[in-house]
């Protein structure tokens, strides 16, 4: 190996290595390698040393930005989405980055090396921030998003466990144990890691990208077990549901929170109107611990936290389960009293509010909203009006001798309206809603790049949606997303990209031109996994992600045995 070459693939290594725990790494490796593909393609060229497939690769490339940025110019321009138009164009660093990345010719080995080791470091770091924060922390990388950490993760893991696990099984059985062991290890790291980000999108991909992997496998060592490849799938299953199920994993609470409230919003519409004409409540699911209201409220003057006490409610209340109602109770004999709940809504407007109490006060959303009177000897349901903020309250007022006992109807933690969407599950599903309707409205090219957060709340100020998609700058779904901001022709843009990676190396019988086929089949399944429950490309660190590794992989393919690149 040339000094050059070793250091640049030591350079990729780092890159690929530090990029979801280091600051700004994959960025600045990504321009790196850019530059030095720049200098290589003009020297020998940027189309003419290609092969049919790298061409279509590049091509696929091409015709997806060029897409991005005729959907920005006919579309509606705004200033999230210039931004995010920059950050979809970084794709087209892959050409660049392609013709570096195609001169250090990594190996199938050198290249699974380097993705073990990144998914090694993923679970350290994971493992660090879970001892500083508690094992309930979903742990989040440099990326800012659990999601994003767990998914890349749990890819790092299998891309380098498919390219490490050996390909024979001519060998004693102990020794091909032996050998497994890298590959193990990275597949390992990569669901641990996942694990505690808490991602659920990870945790459905896992059997699909293990099944596949299984079956390339033994198409490749030619063995006939199919026996063995279901016995395989179904251990790693297990090992994911146990793991899932460790005592105090982020991952546990969120698929049964998730089951929770996908129940509440298919049964919202089921639910007996509380009052009048006002919305339906969807879901009181509280998933808070005992001491929820003693940490989230305070009062003015300040009351001794002793004063007030939070218990469970025994019995059931009006349309509210037992186990997911509290109560707060406050007796009070002093010359007045204002309790704040507040919560961390991010979606401001007007908003109605509702509350179980009963007892003596005075309610209000907002200090200059209208003033509802509590009075009751038992529970019955208060509605207030107001316009909320960033972190807009409950106000409740009591005179000298006032008590008030009260229930907060939540439908997701610290977050109170009356919309059966308002949790994580509900939110997605208005947020492809809101998708479907831009879709609706402009098919063929979209409402424009980044137009998404603008026309949903142009639909939630008509009413057509609910409150919940307020702030947000995609669908959280890569493919609603596309059909809404680049239509007909930037989604069949993506699928293009996809086919192209898909149909790379096709009919070419030598081993390493297999390894490449699973290895970018494995990438492809697993983000049209992931894509179905976040919207993925939105994020620079991805993009970036997504360059070294499919460039990786293309180097991977084009290699022949010993000889250079063309």
């Amino acid at each position: 190996m040339t000094t050059p070459k070793a250091i640049g693939l030591a350079f990729l290594a780092a890159i690929l290595m530090g990029g979801l725990v280091a600051p700004d790494l994959l960025s600045i490796g990504l321009f790196a390698f850019a530059l030095v593909g720049i200098g290589e393609g003009l020297h020998r060229g940027f189309w003419k040393p290609l092969d049919t497939d790298e061409r279509r690769v590049v091509s696929a490339t091409l015709v997806l930005c060029l897409v991005t940025a005729l959907c920005f110019a006919l579309g509606r321009q705004t200033h999230p989405g210039f931004r995010i138009l920059g950050r979809d164009l970084r794709i087209l660093l892959l050409i660049p980055a392609y013709l570096a990345i195609r001169r250090l010719q990594p190996s199938a080995r050198q290249l699974g090396v380097i993705l073990w080791l990144a998914a090694m470091v993923a679970l350290f770091y994971s493992l660090t921030s879970l001892g500083i924060h508690g094992i309930s922390h979903r742990v989040k990388g440099v990326t800012g998003v659990p999601i994003v950490f767990g998914d890349l993760s749990l890819l790092s893991g299998i891309l380098g466990a498919w390219l490490l696990m050996p390909k024979t099984i001519g060998r004693p059985r102990w020794k091909w144990i032996l050998a497994s062991i890298p590959a193990l290890t990275s597949l390992g790291s990569g669901i641990l890691a996942a694990l505690a980000s808490g991602t659920r999108g990870a945790w459905i991909a896992i059997p699909p990208l293990v099944l596949l992997g299984a079956i390339a496998l033994n198409r490749r060592t030619g063995a006939k077990h199919p026996a063995r490849t279901v016995c395989t799938v179904c251990a790693v299953m297990v090992l994911a549901f146990v793991l899932a199920m460790v005592p105090g994993s982020p991952v546990r609470p969120r698929l049964v929170r998730a089951a929770h409230q996908t129940w509440s919003y298919l049964r919202s519409n089921a639910l007996p109107m509380l009052e009048g004409s006002r919305p339906r409540l969807g879901c009181f699911n509280s998933h808070h611990s005992l001491d929820w209201l003693r940490r989230y409220i305070r009062t003015a003057p300040p009351l001794d936290r002793g004063d007030l006490s939070v218990v469970s409610t025994p019995g059931s209340l009006p349309g509210c389960p037992s186990h997911m109602a509290f109560r707060a109770q406050v007796a009070y004999s002093t010359d007045w009293l204002t309790i704040l709940v507040n919560t961390t809504s991010r979606r401001p407007g007007f908003h109605d509010i509702a509350v179980l109490a009963k007892g003596h006060a005075q309610f209000q959303v907002a200090p200059d909203g209208p003033v509802v009177d509590i009075r009751s000897t038992h529970f019955k349901s208060y509605w207030a009006y107001g316009e909320t903020g960033r972190f807009s309250p409950f106000i409740f007022h009591l005179h000298p001798g006032w008590t008030l006992t009260f229930v907060p109807l939540t439908t997701y933690p610290w977050e109170f309206s009356y919309d059966p969407s308002g949790n994580s599950i509900g939110n997605r599903l208005a947020l492809w809603s809101a998708a479907l309707m831009v879709f609706a409205q402009h098919p063929w090219l979209g409402g424009g790049t980044g137009s998404f957060m603008s026309y949903a709340e142009q639909l939630e100020r008509q009413g057509r949606v609910p409150p919940v998609v307020w702030g947000y700058q995609h669908a959280h779904n890569d493919f609603l997303n596309q059909l809404a901001t680049e239509g007909i022709i930037g989604f069949s843009a993506l699928l293009f990209f996809y086919a192209a990676l898909l149909l790379a190396f096709r009919g070419r019988p030598d081993s390493r031109s297999f390894d490449a086929r699973v290895f970018m089949a494995l990438f492809v399944l697993g983000f049209c996994i992931f894509g179905l429950t976040e919207t993925l490309w939105i994020h620079t660190l991805v993009v970036d992600w997504i360059v070294f590794v499919i460039a990786s992989g293309l180097a991977l393919g084009r290699q022949r045995t010993s000889g250079g690149p063309g």
